[in-house]
């Protein structure tokens, strides 16, 4: 009975590494031209992703609650620091909180001194525009725009950023 059941979990263990492995399907907007949406700076100026053509961009989708987004804001502020004075180069983090976690937000870009970065907040939550726009079902999802405005790249991490901003 022992072997029986050393079987049954590790066949488990093997169908559930397969499932970890596969590949997903690629992101609706990989290889298409930026969508059009409209964004608000953290300073409550109003914006729109047309404004991002021109400029190679790493556009991050985050929440203040989500302990993932926070080790990755952190490393795009010191990439950014980084590419301080490029004009080719944009970086827009924004975040997904509800308005009434404004402070919150505030607190954090304040706290963590991540202030390399552009930050964009609506305070609409799950609902908010760009996020639905893109299509980013995860957090933090991170997607990378060439300067002729196409998303090339998306994912949950910053690999291969630098090398995509030269």
């Amino acid at each position: 009975m022992r072997g029986g059941m050393r079987k049954v979990i590790l066949g488990g263990l093997v169908s559930a590494l397969l499932a970890c492995s596969t590949s997903r399907e690629p992101h609706p907007l990989l290889n298409r031209p930026l969508p059009d949406s409209r964004f608000t700076s953290i300073d409550g100026s109003y914006h729109s992703t047309t404004e991002l053509e021109g400029k190679k961009c790493v556009l991050v989708f985050w929440a203040q609650w989500c302990a993932f987004s926070r080790p990755v804001l952190e490393e795009l502020n010191e990439i950014a620091e980084r590419f301080k004075g490029r004009d080719d180069v944009k970086f827009l983090a924004v975040s997904i909180d509800d308005f009434k976690n404004f402070e919150a937000v505030n607190e954090r870009i304040l706290h963590t001194k991540i202030n390399s970065i552009d930050h964009a907040f609506s305070g609409n939550g799950l609902d908010d525009e760009m996020f639905i726009t893109f299509e980013a079902a995860d957090l933090p999802h991170v997607f990378l725009i060439n300067e002729k405005g196409i998303v090339v790249n998306e994912s949950h991490g910053l690999s291969g950023v630098e090398e995509f901003l030269g």
